[in-house]
């Protein structure tokens, strides 16, 4: 807010009384905060409008004036305290929000630019993986630009692949490879707006990057959208694009989940992912942890309706003999030649 005397001028929070913040790229002082008698002195000042101003960092803002965090709960925003959904988190208050590390802003339309894209993948009787990275090239997603996360085995020391690769010591199971892959996209590639992680087995229709980037993110708060609606799930509607899931609705099958930044960073984070590994279910599982992780934090999860996304695998890579039934496959994917972009649903 610009204070009277210079449009340069912007009010701060109360802990810097009697000082103001310059907005003027041409002024440099120590964080372009200054005294109302050096302001009153400043050859620059002026009461026109002007367009070329700095912003005015969160930390500085009044606690009045601090944008509504990603991870506030959306049916307090008029109270002096609420909840917070992150992990490292249970409540909090404007103050607290306008000096927290942990600070990320709502989403909004058109704000997915940069992605990380990973591929986990472990041997199987019959491999999926050439198709699947083809599929996601014609997706528009090249394969250079496809870090691929391996269980030893998969592939021949012979295979030569174009796309960076991470090969796990050991057989560590579906869920501690996936945990590990997204940990490592996230800290490879921390200025991503989302991360995208797929298995092995699957295939997508024509310029889906296109269409994503048009369309993500469908609320301002998001766990996850997963692009891909098994049988089952596809039962429960009838509307095209992104619906909700219920908490009480379960995730047919983690095969394609796009993660907003700030989520990524959360699920990590949170000592309930992490001690799924405890349980006697802890090398499977992915699509019920997701699930679980959204219900109980109050993040909002999606699944796009038709599926975006097709399941190749014949096989399950976890349990032998699995076979593709209602659970595991989708009757709504739209198949590869379909454009995303001309459908736009």
């Amino acid at each position: 807010m610009s204070e009277q005397g210079c449009t340069y001028r912007l009010s701060i929070s109360h802990s810097h009384e009697g000082q103001h913040f310059c907005a003027n790229p041409r002024v440099h002082m120590k964080n372009n905060i200054i005294r109302s008698n050096e302001c009153d002195s400043c050859r620059y000042k002026t009461n026109e409008t002007v367009q070329d101003m700095r912003t005015l960092p969160r930390q500085l803002r009044p606690a009045s004036e601090v944008p509504s965090c990603f991870f506030r709960d959306t049916s307090t925003l008029d109270s002096v305290s609420f909840d917070c959904f992150h992990p490292s988190h249970e409540c909090a208050t404007n103050e607290f929000c306008r000096l927290c590390p942990d600070f990320k802003e709502r989403l909004h339309l058109n704000s997915v630019h940069q992605w990380a894209v990973g591929i986990t993948t472990a041997p199987r009787e019959k491999s999926t993986f050439d198709r699947t990275v083809e599929s996601l090239s014609v997706a528009g997603w090249p394969e250079d630009q496809l870090h691929v996360f391996a269980e030893p085995g998969t592939f021949s020391q012979t295979m030569e692949l174009q796309s960076p690769v991470t090969i796990r010591g050991r057989r560590v199971g579906a869920f501690p490879n996936w945990y590990l892959s997204l940990e490592e996209l996230v800290l490879t590639q921390p200025n991503a707006d989302a991360y995208l992680l797929c298995q092995d087995d699957i295939v997508a229709c024509r310029n889906l990057r296109q269409y994503l980037e048009r369309v993500l993110w469908p609320h301002p708060v998001v766990a996850f959208v997963s692009l891909y609606c098994g049988t089952l799930q596809s039962r429960t509607t009838n509307k095209e694009g992104f619906f909700r899931i219920d908490k009480s609705d379960l995730l047919y099958g983690a095969l394609s989940i796009v993660f907003p930044a700030a989520s990524a960073r959360a699920i990590l984070l949170d000592p309930y992912v992490q001690r799924h590994r405890d349980g006697n279910a802890g090398t499977y599982g992915i699509d019920s942890v997701l699930a679980s992780w959204a219900s109980e934090t109050g993040l909002p999860a999606f699944v796009h309706f038709p599926s975006l996304i097709g399941h190749t695998g014949v096989t399950s890579a976890i349990f032998k003999g699995a076979g593709n039934d209602p659970s595991r496959c989708s009757d709504s994917f739209v198949g590869e030649d379909h454009d995303a972009v001309r459908s736009m649903f």
